[in-house]
């Protein structure tokens, strides 16, 4: 009996060994993942105290693992006087193995929030904010984020959407 408790515990080591292994292999890429690519495909809406801001980000899973995404969270802050315009969350979803998922987004922003930024839209060739957030991944007793960063000018997507309409 002893030399069977004993195999028993051998070869469950074994195979928990194993699974340790291929879980590594797999999913050693998945630190790489980023945020490829942020796009502001343009503006959907144009009211008296609103903007709304249509883009996708591009996220790339080079794991050989499917990544389950907890949220995207996200703030759009003006980059003059560094005052919040909006911020917003992007449910889950499962980024897929070897590939780039394209993920939509659609955000108001509000006039209200600084004065400054009615004021530079009024009054400036270009207004810059900074899209600053986090991609949380959603493994198991992980806790792993990718951060990310990009700059966009909001008067050049609003021209961009009135020369559609011409």
């Amino acid at each position: 009996m002893n030399k069977i408790v004993k195999w028993s515990i051998i070869i469950f080591l074994i195979v928990l060994i194993t699974i340790a292994a291929i879980m590594y292999y797999l999913g050693k890429d998945l630190q790489n993942a980023t945020l490829e690519k942020f796009e502001l495909s343009g503006v959907e809406d144009i009211t008296l105290d609103t903007i709304t801001l249509n883009g996708n980000l591009y996220v790339n899973n080079p794991s050989r693992l499917s990544v389950p995404i907890k949220e995207i969270t996200y703030e759009i802050i003006l980059e003059k006087d560094n005052a919040t315009l909006s911020s917003g969350v992007i449910p889950g979803f499962v980024l897929e193995k070897n590939t780039i998922t394209k993920i939509p987004f659609n955000q108001k922003l509000k006039y209200a929030p600084t004065a400054s930024f009615a004021l530079q839209m009024a009054t400036q060739q270009h207004v810059y904010a900074n899209i600053n957030g986090k991609i949380f991944i959603d493994l198991p007793k992980t806790q792993y984020e990718i951060p990310f960063s990009y700059k966009i000018d909001i008067k050049e997507a609003i021209k961009q959407k009135r020369n559609e309409k011409i």
